[in-house]
């Protein structure tokens, strides 16, 4: 009983490393886990270890060692902030391919159209009171022809710039 009582903080730093492990290796293919989950993941099914693992995660999270919030029985992974940038760059070149795609295919329409006033105005409808300072503006030659089709896709976005594109 006394070995057992000695050896019972190095049972705990061994398992608490073990737990560690396994959710790191864990977070980085699944976006939440129960606590049942994490136990099985580390390699016991009983009950009380359940308790006690989540006594460690607990700690883990408290010394700022974990990157993940506890939601009622779950444990869900933040994403680190390098991989949350990465997204959202991915997202923004996403959106920027996105804009020069429709411009290009806003320009051609507009090469298309003899009276671009006209066909912006049956086609977009209410939307076209948006933009019609903007077509004036190109009709005077005040802006060319690439700025009017960047500045109707900012005005009216890219489900509008769809609608438009796929009526031509």
């Amino acid at each position: 009983m006394l070995e057992l009582k000695r050896n019972e903080p190095k049972r705990k730093r061994a398992l608490k490393d073990k737990v560690r492990n396994t959710l790191e290796k864990l977070s980085g293919v699944f976006e939440e886990l129960s606590f049942q989950e994490i136990t099985e993941k580390v390699g016991y099914s009983s009950s009380l270890k359940i308790e006690e693992i989540r006594k460690i995660i607990e700690e883990l999270l408290f010394e700022g060692e974990m990157n993940a919030r506890i939601k009622k029985d779950i444990v869900v992974f933040e994403k680190p902030l390098q991989v949350k940038t990465v997204d959202i760059l991915m997202d923004i070149k996403d959106n920027t391919e996105i804009i020069k795609e429709y411009t290009l295919k806003i320009e051609e329409i507009i090469d298309k159209t003899e009276d671009i006033e006209d066909c912006l105005r049956s086609r977009l409808a209410t939307d076209y009171e948006k933009v019609k300072d903007i077509v004036h503006d190109y009709k005077s030659g005040k802006i060319k022809k690439g700025e009017l089709a960047k500045r109707i896709l900012k005005i009216l976005g890219k489900n509008v710039a769809k609608i438009l594109i796929k009526r031509f």
